[in-house]
């Protein structure tokens, strides 16, 4: 069996299964914490899902725009990222990619971080790219390791979820991607990203060589995405409500009550109520002036 059949017979299951969204573990397991200048351009991405929170990485390619997965957006809606110094900052909008796992997202604020660079150039069968992930409960984590494209192949089969054209990358040294580092950005020796991250490969079967691989999308396979105009919004996640978190979309005023007609600040009094008052101050006066003459207080 060739490999793209390869490719194409296990890409559903490996998408569905082994997507690397949230999970409680480390980013890239048993790989050292990054501390190199290209980690500042690593963003962890929460996403709502039905029922939970949805962990993906991305990187910033602009003091607006964060590159990650195109499955990262699929099933759930993002809604902010952290970037390196702790600032949490809110998603507006995404587009996805035509034909492949790739997808940008909008900021609402500017990013905090460094900028990347991106190149469409295609992988190349033994080139070695340096991977990032930001997956597992620690927000401020960013793990890196390299990985060694080893076969790439494209396969366009219809059984693969995002029609994504998929090379295999195998992460040397005994670290892993886990779940949460989805979209992570893959760097090549220049510094410039040339995919991201898609699924982890399975260790049985015919991908048994192996030693601890990942589905990686190169930006070549779908640049129209940094072209692409087709934005997505992002509705706010509780409207009406002051948001407790730094970075959320604040939601839009109440509208004036529409049970008033009146729309300047203040109050005021009609005639009827002033003459109710003056009476009621009249009536009052009397009954203390008869008290006072009954006992002889004036």
């Amino acid at each position: 069996m060739s490999l793209a059949s390869r490719l194409a017979s296990t890409a559903v299951a490996l998408a569905a299964a082994t997507s690397l969204m949230a999970a409680p573990a480390s980013a890239i397991q048993n790989a050292p914490i990054a501390s190199d200048a290209l980690s500042n351009t690593v963003a962890r991405i929460t996403s709502d899902g039905t029922g939970y929170t949805g962990v993906c990485t991305g990187a910033a390619i602009s003091a607006t725009e964060i590159l990650t997965a195109r499955h990262c957006v699929e099933t759930t809606t993002p809604r902010s990222v952290t970037a390196p110094d702790g600032s949490v900052l809110p998603v507006t909008s995404y587009r996805k990619g035509n034909d492949s796992d790739v997808a940008i997202l909008t900021l609402g604020r500017a990013w905090t971080g460094s900028i990347a660079q991106t190149t469409t150039a295609p992988t190349q069968n033994g080139q070695t790219l340096t991977v990032y992930g930001k997956g597992g409960p620690t927000d401020g984590v960013t793990r890196k390791a390299t990985a060694t494209v080893l076969f790439n192949e494209q396969s366009t089969s219809a059984s693969n979820l995002y029609d994504a054209h998929l090379a295999v990358g195998n992460i040397a040294n005994g670290a892993h991607m886990i779940q949460g580092d989805s979209g992570g950005p893959l760097f090549n020796a220049q510094g410039e990203i040339q995919g991201v991250t898609s699924g982890l490969i399975t260790t049985g079967g015919e991908m048994a060589g192996i030693e601890s691989g990942i589905f990686i999308n190169p930006l070549s396979l779908d640049p129209s995405i940094f072209t692409s105009t087709a934005n997505i919004p992002v509705r706010p996640s509780n409207p009406g409500t002051t948001p407790t978190n730094p970075g959320t979309i604040t939601p839009q005023p109440s509208p004036t009550n529409p049970d008033s007609g009146n729309t300047e600040t203040g109050s005021s009094l009609d005639a009827a109520s002033i003459i109710g008052i003056i009476t009621a101050v009249i009536s009052l006066l009397g009954v203390l002036g008869g008290l006072a003459s009954q006992f002889g207080l004036i």
